[in-house]
């Protein structure tokens, strides 16, 4: 058996069971069901998730007549599925749907509050008890109504995705028919008079559904009333009538002008010693007020460089400051530019970045804010004098871990185009910097992993390739080369962008060295709201790779050329050592004059390395799919 939840106040909200002890005893029985169903979940990116799921609903009243208002405590206990990380400040609320059969027909939708709260990673995720109320349809007629969950809609809201649902569908298990819960409707009373008034909660310009049995013939009149103070034209339209056979029916749709609170709909039906009258509860809801989001195109560029800042969500017709800021939060030392907002509180501005610590954008409207990432680039490293180097085909396969997640990422087999620059001379004792470029500093396209989910994801790249350097004498050595970690949108059909690699070959000794491309790593720190993962592809050549460039230097001979320092650049000639046998034709050396400024015309034209951005697109995604049935209780059940 499960363990008794605990129902805490908060979640009971302002709807209750009536009753202290005594109370309760006056009151009928209430009907308390508990169903395990079969769970089929779709959550997006994660996939199918199937399990068993065990539901409890309880009744305030278990009869009544038609059209009147049932108390539900819901408890839906937990769906098959766990986080695979913790993740902080999760926003959601859940929907479950039960079918009625019987006394009634159709479907009511029994909904929780949103809640924010924390979760754990591989725990099981329960979803918070909560009650709310819901209305025996009027046109039920005399008899029991059984009431079967049948499927339940969990909306999470991730900042930078949106609102995303995650729906389950519910079967019975074997010998089963599923319902958790039922109700006899009986007939009323000589003058009882019964009012429902759905849904029980509206903005203000919403419209209400009015339903109800035993009321006088012709036309009431509906107010709308806030403690005592009751007005009909608090509604801005209605068009209650009520039948022959005594029924009420129609709508009315509430003024702007009300103010969000808690008020009573109150209906008045008939004359003298006829008349009747009933109220019940509505919420008038706060309007929802949209989050504001900010975003750049592009991410990233040199000092000077323009981005387009572009938001929404912001105060309508209002000015935004749009200013960067360190990493530290404070401003920088651009000068802010003013865009306005328009009618739906969307902007769009050029901002000219040109502090080299400015590490995002932020735009501001009175106490609204919202920032995005970007990322100054810069090259401290003087171009190479005298640079040789050709483009040569490099294949690659290229694995991938995601740090903390069993992510099974398939093997990719890239072909890239890539280009190593350096002097074509120096002598014994130099240190010469090298360059590893790739045409257009293209590096990877953006496959798109989850389609509009992607839309805003950013990722931190890091990328590292080992140049092989061999003097066709001693042992190869190696070059590490690499570029300081650059900010990515990860948005399906953009590209990954950045280099040149750069890296220091010190020179052992007089002779004529190759350099060729190698081992190339690619490392993302991505983070969507409160999520956050790292992850690695390591791409190895699977083949002869041949020479991209040659250096020939004077003096006696030496030693091995060694594991040279990587990443940093330095020296005042550039450059920096790899090693491994060559592998292939010495067809580097001959074509050398290239200039710094010729790095972007280098390189393959279909260098893709799908791994990499794949990976990041799927760990990040996946983590999120996975958090889209919330929201939950954090409880590990007995036994588990």
């Amino acid at each position: 058996m499960r363990k008794a939840k605990r129902r805490t106040a908060a979640l009971l909200g302002a709807v209750t069971i009536a009753g202290t002890a005594g109370l309760t005893a006056l009151a009928p029985a209430a009907y308390a069901g508990t169903v395990t169903v079969d769970a089929a979940c779709k959550v997006p990116i994660v996939g199918d998730k199937n399990g068993p799921q065990e539901i409890k609903v309880d009744f305030d009243v278990t009869e009544g007549p038609a059209g009147a208002t049932v108390t539900a405590s819901v408890d839906m206990g937990p769906p098959p599925i766990t986080s695979p990380i913790a993740v902080n400040g999760a926003k959601s609320k859940s929907v479950i749907h039960l079918t009625m059969s019987g006394a009634a027909t159709g479907q009511i939708d029994l909904a929780s509050p949103e809640t924010t709260l924390d979760i754990p990673a591989n725990v099981p995720i329960d979803p918070d008890p909560f009650t709310t109320t819901f209305t025996i349809p009027a046109t039920a007629a005399d008899g029991a109504i059984t009431f079967v969950p049948t499927s339940m809609d969990s909306t999470t809201t991730v900042p930078g995705f949106g609102d995303q649902v995650a729906p389950c569908t519910y079967t019975p298990q074997s010998g089963g028919d599923g319902a958790v819960a039922s109700f006899t409707v009986k007939p009323l009373t000589p003058g009882e008079v019964t009012l429902s008034v759905t849904p029980h909660e509206v903005a203000k310009g919403g419209t209400v559904q009015l339903g109800g049995a035993g009321w006088p013939e012709g036309t009431p009149t509906v107010e709308l009333c806030a403690a005592a103070d009751c007005a009909a034209d608090r509604f801005a339209s209605q068009d209650a009538a009520v039948g022959a056979d005594g029924k009420l029916t129609g709508s009315a749709v509430l003024a702007d002008t009300v103010e969000p609170g808690a008020y009573t709909v109150k209906v008045t039906a008939g004359t003298g010693a006829e008349a009747k009258t009933k109220e019940a509860a509505l919420t008038v809801a706060e309007e929802a007020t949209p989050e504001p989001k900010v975003t750049v195109t592009p991410s990233s560029g040199k000092a000077g460089d323009k981005t387009t800042v572009a938001g929404t969500g912001f105060p309508a017709d209002q000015d935004v400051e749009i200013a960067g800021v360190k990493a530290d939060g404070s401003r920088t030392s651009d000068a802010a530019v003013t865009a306005k907002a328009d009618a739906q509180g969307a902007f769009s501005a050029d901002y000219p970045v040109g502090d080299q610590d400015t590490a995002a954008i932020r735009a501001t409207s009175g106490d609204v804010s919202a920032q995005a990432a970007y990322t100054v680039k810069t090259d401290d490293t003087p171009p190479p004098s005298d640079p040789n180097g050709v483009e040569v085909t490099v294949p690659y396969s290229c694995t991938t871990v995601v740090e903390g997640f069993d992510i099974d990422v398939p093997v990719m087999t890239p072909t890239l185009g890539v280009t190593v620059l350096l002097p074509s001379s120096a002598a014994k004792g130099d240190t010469v910097d090298v360059q590893v470029a790739f045409k257009d500093q293209v590096i990877s396209d953006i496959p798109s992993v989850a389609g509009d989910l992607q839309n805003g994801l950013h990722g931190m790249v890091t990328p590292t390739m080992n140049v092989v350097v061999s003097d066709g004498v001693n042992d190869p050595g190696i070059v590490p080369t690499t570029v300081a970690a650059f900010d990515v949108d990860m948005s399906p059909g953009g590209k990954m962008r950045g280099g040149p690699l750069t890296g220091t070959f010190e020179v052992p000794g007089g002779g004529t060295f190759s350099f060729t491309p190698g081992e190339l790593v690619l490392v993302i720190d991505a983070a969507a709201g409160p999520i956050t993962v790292t992850a690695t592809s390591t791409c190895k050549p699977t083949g002869d790779v041949p020479v991209s460039a040659t250096l020939t230097a004077t003096g006696e001979p030496g030693g091995p050329p060694g594991q040279q320092n990587g990443g940093a650049s330095g020296g005042s000639n550039g450059g920096s050592n790899g090693g491994t046998d060559g592998g292939g034709k010495a067809n580097g050396g001959t074509d050398g004059g290239a200039s710094g400024g010729d790095l972007a015309k280098t390189g393959s034209s279909a260098s893709t390395l799908d791994a990499f951005a794949l990976v990041a697109g799927t760990a990040v995604l996946a983590a999120v799919g996975v958090m889209l049935l919330l929201p939950r209780r954090r409880r590990a059940r007995a036994g588990s």
